[in-house]
């Protein structure tokens, strides 16, 4: 009998604090809505390569230490 109503104040008690808890928070910082992410126009230009290397040649001995 102790523990049925130990457990009915443990959930009115955490029901009570959370609403609580809810009701205290301001009204955008439960529903905000975000900016919607610009569209990509179809017209630019692709990334220019920048590749360096050849980093590895054939044939080249092997290294024991990189430092």
């Amino acid at each position: 009998m102790k523990e049925k109503a130990r457990r009915s104040f443990m959930k009115i008690s955490f029901m009570t604090l959370t609403s609580w808890a809810l009701s205290s928070l301001p009204k955008h910082a439960l529903a905000s809505e975000l900016t919607p992410t610009p569209a990509c126009d179809d017209d630019t230009t692709a990334t220019p390569p920048q590749i360096e290397g050849p980093f590895y040649t054939p044939n080249s001995p092997s290294r024991n230490s990189l430092s």
